[in-house]
């Protein structure tokens, strides 16, 4: 997603600063659920999405990031969203800069 040395360069998972304020339009490749331990030691539900566009993986736990998906894809059974192309952006949260999905009605940019 960019070609410049990066502290997240060993890191297996995406993270909104990689995008570098920019938006691209990725194929989902895997969706599956996982068990994320939070900062606190807090275990939670969440989900593990591979790219066919990049080898980094996004995980998360957030009901924003799954109600966007959802409804992008007007359905709730994440089995369904494999194969399917989503935006992905870098946005403020509550917790800091996090990545969050939109329909892919564009391209990279």
């Amino acid at each position: 997603m960019s070609d410049k040395p990066s502290v997240f360069d060993g890191c297996k998972y995406l993270y909104a600063e990689q995008l570098h304020g920019k938006a691209f339009v990725v194929t989902i490749k895997a969706f599956a659920p996982i068990k994320i331990v939070g900062e606190n030691g807090r275990t939670d539900e969440g989900f593990e999405v591979s790219f066919a566009e990049t080898p980094k993986k996004h995980a998360f736990s957030c009901a924003t990031s799954r109600r966007a998906l959802a409804s992008i894809f007007k359905t709730e059974d994440y089995t369904k969203y494999v194969g399917q192309r989503v935006k992905l952006f870098a946005a403020k949260t509550g917790r800091g800069l996090g990545i969050r999905y939109a329909a892919a009605e564009g391209g990279e940019g």
